[in-house]
């Protein structure tokens, strides 16, 4: 045994260099017909390759040789850019300016964003973004520009930095003639502010938008609607497919603007009632009438944040609005006892039934039974595919829901109800309802969660609670005991 591992050991010692030198070989063959098939690949199969790399190792791969830095030149590259400038380090903000400069030209669609800044941090965003938007001045034509949760009101109250910031978005907003998507959704500016900019981009790209997202562009107790700049402002815009908005920015006068100008595109409308928002004006049902005929495809999105009063949801839900999608969280109120919940799902399933076909409701109801209402609701709305529910709810009612849905009474594609308070056989009862009935709908095709909502204290000396979620949690009924 020892000699044959001495004769083995000497072959090795003799013939090792010729091996050693057959593996170089083979191996720069195997580079040089690896780099022959990088060689022949069309460019735009490797620019897809560039597309899914970090910046890092894109500017890694193109340094591998001339064709590869051309490719990395490529405008295809850098046509999408992302920055979150909340908390921005040095070194984030030099590799944006270093886009600005090297990338301007290339660029079709930005996306920023800022939120909640403090002095500091609304002091570096002005500087940063002043600095980036001066290179894209006049290189630059966008497709889409959004720059969501600015909130002025709320946090840029020095107004050195406010002004500077303004003049750099109207400066460049002025120069943008080819946008198609715009959104500023909660800027919060203040009326003279919203209007200039309103203004210079209808001026700009007001034949060529077609998305306009300015849900609380304004400070929400302005009554942006009868400002006379405003209303001509939206008077340029001409192609809008969607538009998101905000309750306080529209009325009679502004809707049939719209309509008239955006008649033949417009499909999508979403408006947004906040508690605060001014909502004390009405928009009648003949004009709601005459919007539905000037705009045939329009499907009207209603979203009502902490309002719960029937009185206040019925002065805004005019019987000839084309709605499909309906969303009311009615916030918590010492006053709910006179919400009258009930008599408002009522309404919305008699005057909606042959449109609705998305609702979500949150509902703080724990002195009212909505049991009934809703039943009759998904009764009555014979085209709801989307049903999402957060209320005080008996398992009764859940059960009712499920057998309409298994006997194919009811079509939903997403139902998930979170019921709140529950008591410990409420909880087993939902339990067998999700083990009895989870498989079926999913074989139906529809999203079907059956969740609670339980906050009990469990140390009331040390505030300390446990929110537990029915559908992961299912030790609950032991917790219960305890």
């Amino acid at each position: 045994m020892l000699v044959t591992s001495q004769l083995l050991f000497s072959y090795l010692r003799e013939f090792w260099p010729a091996l050693l030198e057959m593996f170089r070989i083979s191996q720069r063959q195997s580079e040089r017909r690896l780099a022959d098939h990088w060689k022949h690949l069309p460019d735009t199969v490797l620019i897809d390759v560039f597309l899914l790399l970090q910046d890092s190792d894109r500017s890694a791969l193109g340094q591998v040789c001339k064709r590869f830095n051309q490719l990395f030149k490529s405008a295809r590259l850098w046509r999408r850019r992302e920055f979150d400038l909340t908390c921005m380090s040095v070194a984030d903000e030099e590799r944006m300016l270093g886009f600005g400069r090297n990338h301007a030209a290339h660029l079709r669609h930005l996306i920023l964003s800022c939120r909640h800044p403090s002095y500091h941090t609304c002091t570096r965003f002005q500087k940063t973004l002043t600095t980036f938007l001066n290179f894209l001045f006049s290189k630059t034509e966008l497709l889409e520009f959004s720059m969501e949760h600015l909130e002025f009101e709320c946090y840029w109250r020095y107004s050195i930095s406010r002004d500077r910031l303004l003049t750099s978005l109207k400066r460049f907003v002025r120069t943008q003639r080819k946008l198609l998507l715009f959104d500023m959704t909660r800027a919060l500016f203040s009326a003279d502010e919203g209007c200039e900019l309103i203004q210079l981009l209808g001026k700009s790209s007001g034949q060529t938008l077609q998305e306009l997202y300015i849900e609380e562009l304004f400070v929400r107790s302005s009554r942006i609607f009868r400002n006379p700049i405003y209303l001509e402002s939206v008077a340029k815009f001409k192609s809008l497919i969607s538009l998101h908005i905000s309750y306080n920015a529209i009325s009679e006068n502004t809707l049939v603007i719209i309509a008239r100008n955006c008649g033949e595109t417009l499909e999508h409308l979403k408006i947004k009632v906040h508690k605060h928002t001014f909502r004390q004006h009405t928009i009648s049902r003949y004009v709601w009438k005459d919007i539905a005929k000037m705009c045939p495809r329009l499907e009207v999105f209603i979203e009502f944040l902490c309002v719960g009063n029937n009185v206040e949801l019925l002065r805004i839900l005019c019987p000839s609005i084309p709605l499909i999608d309906l969303d009311i969280d009615s916030g918590y109120n010492h006053e709910q006892h006179t919400w009258r919940l009930s008599n408002t799902l009522e309404y919305v399933s008699d005057t909606y039934s042959k449109s609705l076909e998305t609702l979500c409701l949150e509902l703080d109801n724990p002195s009212e039974n909505i049991d009934g209402a809703l039943r009759y609701l998904v009764r009555k709305c014979i085209f709801l595919t989307s049903l999402e529910i957060n209320a005080h709810l008996s398992v009764s009612l859940m059960e009712d829901i499920c057998i309409l849905q298994s006997n194919d009474k009811i079509f939903l594609t997403k139902c998930h109800i979170i019921a709140c308070n529950v008591t410990q056989e409420d909880y087993s009862r939902m339990k067998r309802l999700r083990q009895e009935y989870v498989e079926q709908f999913a074989s139906q095709g529809c999203d079907f969660k059956l969740r609670t909502d339980y906050l009990m204290d469990m140390n009331e000396e040390y505030g300390i609670a446990a929110l537990v979620d029915f559908e992961d949690d299912d030790d609950l009924i032991n917790i219960l005991q305890v």
